[in-house]
């Protein structure tokens, strides 16, 4: 769990790091933004160091060895029920992206623009359903971790897909 959080902190933090170059590059000159989004590596470093120790200082806060029932009080107060479906969401995210990037162009090539739209939709709403299903019969202390899971493979599928994969246009 950890781990896992400040994974996703590292994440954030080269993310939030990315606006702040690109909003000041936005606000510079053609030229300026130009030097200024190829030198910012560093920056994006920085903040994904700075995003992966936040991660990790607030999860070894949250899941530090405790007694259940105290374990239970702070996950209820510093993440409660919404922050417990937020963070499970990651789980059919991340399938619903999986589909949409693999297999929508396919469908919609086969079926016409309509018609995968509709079936589209269709798809998303049954994905949504087992994942429903099944967050009732997942242990509730598994929720997490498995929404977890699911953002991180959601993320790494994700830079996968638009760097190198099919989702780059060739420019790998």
């Amino acid at each position: 769990m950890i781990s896992a959080f400040s994974v996703l902190g590292g994440f954030a933090g080269a993310g939030f790091a990315w606006i702040i170059v690109v909003a000041a590059a936005g606000n510079s000159s053609r030229s300026r933004g130009n030097e200024l989004v190829a030198g910012s590596i560093p920056l994006l470093q920085l903040g994904g160091a700075l995003g992966f120790v936040a991660g990790f200082m607030f999860a070894w806060f949250l899941f530090k060895n405790r007694p259940a029932r105290a374990q239970a009080e702070v996950e209820q107060k510093y993440i409660g029920n919404r922050g417990r479906w937020r963070i499970y969401a990651g789980f059919p995210m991340f399938f619903v992206a999986l589909i949409t990037m693999l297999g929508y162009q396919t469908l919609e090539d086969q079926v016409g623009v309509r018609s995968a739209l509709y079936i589209g939709v269709l798809v998303l709403m049954v994905i949504v359903g087992i994942s429903l299903y099944l967050a009732d019969r997942i242990p509730r202390s598994l929720l997490i971790p498995v929404g977890l899971l699911g953002w991180m493979l959601l993320i790494g599928f994700g830079c996968w897909y638009f760097w190198f994969g099919p989702g780059s246009g060739g420019r790998h």
